[in-house]
């Protein structure tokens, strides 16, 4: 993706975090990087201390470059917790809270089986394969 598109892309989600805390809302920033350019604003506007979340989901191909975002994360945010969607890969650190994107028993009980059947019927669950 073009550099300024990936700028953009950290802009909205920031805006959108933003507002959604200004409506009183609690949000979990997800952080998310890609070359090594972006390392340079990928975690701006996020408070250092926050609880984050990261994906290590279809990364495994591309371990070394998410540790290294990985790392750089934890210098620059401190996070005091990480929810990590995926399993995380040995050598992350800190206080992270792992969510199995395919245990569709641990996802019912965090959403609710209402929430989890709407979404597991209009697709928005899991990739197609």
């Amino acid at each position: 993706m073009p550099l300024a598109r990936q700028i953009d892309n950290v802009f909205k989600n920031r805006w959108c975090g933003a507002f959604w805390q200004k409506q009183g809302m609690i949000v979990i920033p997800t952080i998310s990087w890609g070359s090594i350019p972006c390392l340079e604003f990928c975690f701006d506007g996020i408070e250092k201390g926050s609880v984050v979340a990261v994906s290590t989901y279809t990364r495994e191909d591309n371990r070394d470059d998410f540790m290294l975002g990985y790392n750089k994360m934890l210098e620059i945010i401190e996070p005091s917790a990480i929810i990590c969607y995926g399993t995380p890969f040995p050598e992350m650190k800190g206080k992270i809270k792992a969510i199995d994107p395919f245990n569709k028993e641990e996802l019912i009980k965090k959403m609710g089986f209402v929430e989890f059947t709407k979404k597991y019927l209009a697709g928005e669950l899991y990739p197609e394969i």
